[in-house]
């Protein structure tokens, strides 16, 4: 039985959300496959054209500078033309809204990125964050709705799609690997956005899929023998 430790994560380095914190988890579980969020044409401009840095390929880079580790692209559903654009123009009519509920959503934005500034990685892997990732989620739909517009609804439910896609495949690359190569311990990297479905769609696999293949686990339960990753939220 192969090992896989799922860490969900944030692309961009906030606070104590950085890659020499993600390094030092690293260090801990001692991978040697590290299954990344990122399509091809994305791992080759971070890996290869070095056009893009995000926070876990610095602390991929930092752990190279000390391990032999594989680490491999994941999120490699490919997405229709214009997807990502139209996508951005949904969420910028979102924040160009006027009114209550986008207020409140750009509160909740605004306090989510400071717990994630103040407590890392223990919070993006929390029932917590979930909880408010939920609640934007419900501002953003409220929000479209009150839009009334077929244009942007339609991009909503597509990137929904998308999103549910992205994840299966994600889940059937690590398989795919576990399946044609012998590994010991194994890391998974995933925006925090997704831990609740990913987790819920491990459980699912776990079941019909072979339950001997992968013991998954999670951040948020390891036993890292460091009191520093103990803190409790005000």
């Amino acid at each position: 039985m192969y090992n896989v430790t799922v860490i969900f994560t944030k692309h961009k380095e906030v606070g104590i959300c950085n890659s020499i914190e993600l390094c030092r988890i690293l260090e801990k579980i001692r991978p040697e496959i590290i299954f990344e969020e990122l399509s091809d044409v994305t791992y080759d401009e971070v890996y290869n054209i070095e056009c893009l840095v995000t926070l876990e390929s610095k602390a991929v880079r930092r752990y190279l500078q000390n391990h032999e580790v594989e680490h491999i692209p994941v999120d490699t559903f490919e997405r229709p033309r214009n997807y990502d654009r139209n996508v951005n123009m949904m969420y910028k009519s979102i924040f160009n809204t006027i009114g209550k509920d986008t207020y409140e959503f750009k509160a909740l934005l605004n306090n989510q990125i400071s717990l994630v500034n103040k407590y890392g990685f223990q919070f993006l892997n929390s029932d917590h964050n979930d909880e408010i990732v939920e609640k934007i989620s419900w501002f953003e739909e409220k929000i479209l709705n009150s839009k009334n517009n077929e244009r942007l609804l339609s991009i909503a439910r597509l990137r929904n799609e998308i999103i549910d896609k992205r994840e299966d495949e994600i889940l059937d690359k690590v398989y795919e690997y576990s399946y044609q190569n012998k590994y010991e311990q194994g890391v998974l990297f995933i925006g925090s956005g997704h831990r609740k479905t990913i987790i819920r769609k491990i459980n699912h696999r776990s079941k019909i899929i072979d339950k001997d293949l992968i013991k998954w686990k999670y951040f948020d339960n390891l036993n890292l023998n460091n009191e520093e990753l103990l803190i409790h939220y005000d």
